[in-house]
């Protein structure tokens, strides 16, 4: 598909989904692709604050972490650059982040099924959420309660144990759709 003919993207992109999705993978790929910057939300609040998200949320607690998200998201969303954007797996859970991003940028919810997130995210103890606890376990309740949310977003791309190239074909080809829709 010639990516030339995502003439007409004049809102940021904003990748939702869950750990092991491919947000910050896929989302460095489409940037590349199609010429925009890539902002990870995680780096973003970690400049903001000073310090690591766990020391974050040890320190000021997760209340805090939010509403630093929050901040930084907005300020992405609404800056003069259109770019793509990836989130933290919670950020779209907050109704005043998902309501931001959903009036201001385009949400693509990247699905991926349990066994595919388990493989990615491994069993990395690094990741608070798992501390002491059964990675395909989290994650199986983590899909309960967030795809419904996560399948708010304005589009939807399914990923699998792939090459990347196909799952950024399939994104290109869905944002080409939404974008020359209507």
């Amino acid at each position: 598909m010639n990516d030339a003919i995502i003439t007409n993207l004049n809102k940021s992109i904003v990748l939702v989904g869950l750990m092991g999705a491919g947000k910050t993978s896929v989302g460095r790929e489409v940037a590349k692709r199609l010429g925009l910057n890539f902002v990870d939300s995680d780096d973003l609040i970690v400049e903001a604050a000073g310090k690591e998200i766990s020391d974050i949320f040890k320190d000021e607690g997760e209340e805090h972490f939010r509403a630093l998200e929050q901040q930084v998201l907005r300020d992405a969303i609404h800056s003069d650059q259109v770019c793509i954007i990836s989130t933290g797996g919670g950020a779209f859970m907050n109704d005043a982040t998902r309501k931001a991003i959903q009036e201001s940028a385009i949400s693509l919810f990247l699905e991926a099924d349990i066994d595919v997130l388990v493989a990615r995210v491994g069993t990395s103890q690094g990741r608070p959420l798992f501390k002491d606890k059964d990675p395909k376990e989290v994650l199986s309740d983590l899909i309960e309660v967030r795809y419904p949310i996560y399948k708010q977003a304005h589009v939807h791309v399914d990923t699998y144990d792939e090459q990347i190239e196909e799952t950024l074909n399939r994104v290109i080809e869905t944002l080409y759709t939404y974008t020359n829709a209507g």
